[in-house]
């Protein structure tokens, strides 16, 4: 069952007849089924879980002129592709009699919905169904056209009311925007949320005047781009409660929805409270900041001491106290790495890391880097192609850590003998792409969506020999979207990765 921040297993026991299909084209197999589907179809959950959907309800052998699996096929291959929600025309479509070769006549209202994940993919596919099977025959009895109508709109009353029952057990308040005169509704749980009496008007400025000043051009701006470009729009965000003065973390989701029916196009969505889970991470991170300096200090002392030792020994010419001590000063080393960017997701989270941009040369800043790895590195493997002299408007030492980063991870997961390819291109007329090939162990295609996420780590057999904590490129993404820019991967499993990210050559800050 997928996660989300509203109580789906809740909603999904309490809502109309619903299938969870996986997005596997062509099976489309049944993944999960809801109490009100299974008495919609009267079928139990082993006749559907595991199932093609169309191996589950076939066409009807006896019926050659409806065949409405193609439709079906059809509508779910462009939900898996466009990512839209597509609404099936009312149709008639036979459900096999369980334990029988026989077919019942059947008329349904279907409607296939995306569940898309943090990554912008396909997760799941919600396929929600109303038999209107009575409402059609007694239309074709008496005033066909009317009767049909009529249970349509009460079928449609019905999945809205049900909707409204589960967004109020979830504890949702609920907003939306007319596209043409952007007029703004909001329920009694809306205004509750931003500290607004249930009988006071409440307007779309009042509402943005008690979120923080630092997040308000964020949320005009996604509402923007959801209007111009369909963008769906997931933001969190703090408010100051209007008359109770109360600091609250909101999440707001929405999406905007397609003029249909006469009615206008409209941007809608749902806004959860979050401020518990909010104070918790901001306590971890303050916690973690704390021990983390902590410990760096004693730890840097200790580096220096080592350092010290060194020098004064090394005209003795005692070589294993001084390969002792060179080992030591890696692992001090290595801690304080490890410090540091625990440090710096902290600081990430804080919002107290800022770009502090000015002009350089990427040739000469991939230069510096590749001579740094080579004297940390022994290996003669890391090739870095020619590079251009690029001037960029970016924070130098921060771009300087995602680029080691990555070399660094490739170095990690590669064998010792393998090549490394550094690559710095120019993207457009005015952005440069940065890559790091290796042929190592490579990343499944389930891992690769969340390799980016914080402490996120691939457990595997190869994986688990080497250190970390899964926050490096969590940093690396942060610092590339804080430039207005991009980072992904490619990889094929046992074969290599490609991590690369782009920037614009004027970087203009996303904090």
């Amino acid at each position: 069952m997928p996660h989300h921040s509203v109580n789906f297993a809740a909603y999904f026991q309490t809502a109309p007849p619903t299938l969870l299909l996986k997005p596997d084209s062509p099976r489309f197999t049944i993944v999960d089924v809801n109490p009100a589907y299974l008495q919609a179809v009267n079928a139990k959950p082993e006749d559907l879980i595991g199932f093609g959907t169309l191996e589950a309800f076939p066409d009807n052998p006896d019926d050659p002129v409806t065949q409405n699996v193609q439709s079906l096929r059809n509508s779910l291959i462009t939900v898996l592709h466009t990512k839209v929600q597509d609404i099936l025309p009312s149709q008639k479509y036979d459900i096999p009699i369980r334990g029988t070769d026989r077919f019942e006549t059947r008329y349904w209202k279907a409607t296939n919905s995306p569940i898309v994940n943090d990554a912008g993919e396909v997760e799941y596919i919600a396929h929600v169904v109303l038999d209107i099977t009575k409402a059609v025959v007694s239309a074709q009895e008496e005033r066909f056209a009317y009767e049909l109508s009529e249970a349509r709109r009460k079928a449609t009353q019905q999945m809205e009311e049900r909707l409204r029952l589960a967004v109020d057990s979830a504890n949702l308040g609920t907003w939306h925007i007319d596209a043409i005169t952007r007029e703004f509704i909001v329920s009694s749980r809306f205004k509750a949320l931003f500290g607004f009496a249930e009988e006071e008007p409440m307007t779309f400025d009042e509402a943005l005047g008690q979120v923080d000043p630092a997040y308000q051009k964020k949320i005009q701006k996604g509402i923007e781009l959801a209007f111009s470009q369909g963008q769906i729009n997931d933001l969190e965000f703090p408010v100051i409660g209007r008359n109770d003065g109360q600091l609250r973390w909101l999440r707001s989701t929405g999406r905007l929805y397609a003029a249909e029916g006469g009615k206008a196009a409209n941007f809608s969505g749902t806004v959860l409270d979050i401020t518990k889970s909010k104070l918790d991470e901001q306590r971890k991170n303050d916690f973690i900041a704390m021990v983390s300096h902590e410990l760096k200090t004693p730890l840097t002392s200790l580096n220096g001491y080592i350092q010290v030792l060194q020098k004064k020994l090394a005209p003795q010419g005692n070589s294993l106290v001084s390969i002792l001590l060179e080992k030591a000063g890696k692992q001090v080393g290595k801690m304080i790495g490890l410090i540091t960017g625990f440090l710096n997701v902290s600081r990430l989270e804080a919002g107290k890391i800022q770009l502090e941009t000015s002009w350089c040369d990427m040739a000469e800043l991939i230069k510096e880097i590749e001579s740094d790895i080579k004297i940390d590195n022994s290996s003669g493997n890391i090739i870095f192609s020619p590079v251009e002299t690029t001037w960029m408007n970016v924070d130098r030492d921060k771009l300087e850590l995602v680029i080691t980063n990555l070399i660094s991870n490739a170095i990690k997961y590669s064998p010792a003998d393998a090549t490394i390819q550094v690559t710095c291109t120019p993207q457009d007329p005015d952005a440069v792409k940065v890559s790091v090939k290796d042929n190592g162990i490579g990343i499944k295609h389930e891992d690769q969506p969340h390799v980016f996420d914080r402490f996120y780590r691939i457990e595997n057999k190869q994986t688990n020999a080497v250190a970390g904590f899964g926050i490096g490129l969590y940093l690396c993404k942060e610092i590339v979207e804080r430039h207005g820019g991009k980072i992904w991967v490619e990889s094929k499993f046992g074969q290599g990765s490609t991590f690369s990210f782009s920037i614009p050559l004027n970087a203009v800050s996303n904090t």
